[in-house]
C-alpha cells in the first residue's frame, strides 16, 4: 500500500521530468483549480440578503432614535 510521502515523492519526480513549458502549463492549472475551489467555498457560505434599502434606512431612523432618547 502507498504512502503519502511515497505518492507525493512519485508526484515531485513526474514533474521534474516534465519540460519548463509543461511545468508552467501545471502550475497555472493548479492556481485556477486553487482559485474555482475557493470561490466555490465562497459562494456556498453566502446567504441570501433580501434586505432593501427601506429596510436599511428604517434600521438606520430607529437607531438614531434610541440614541436621541
Amino acid at each position: 500500500m502507498p504512502t503519502i510521502t511515497n505518492s507525493v515523492q512519485e508526484i515531485n519526480d513526474l514533474i521534474k521530468r516534465m519540460s519548463g513549458k509543461e511545468q508552467d502549463a501545471l502550475l497555472a492549472d493548479l492556481k485556477k483549480w486553487s482559485i474555482l475551489k475557493k470561490a466555490r467555498r465562497l459562494d456556498s457560505s453566502v446567504l441570501d440578503n433580501s434586505l432593501t434599502r427601506q429596510d436599511a434606512v428604517n434600521e438606520v431612523r430607529m437607531v438614531r432614535r434610541e440614541r436621541c432618547k
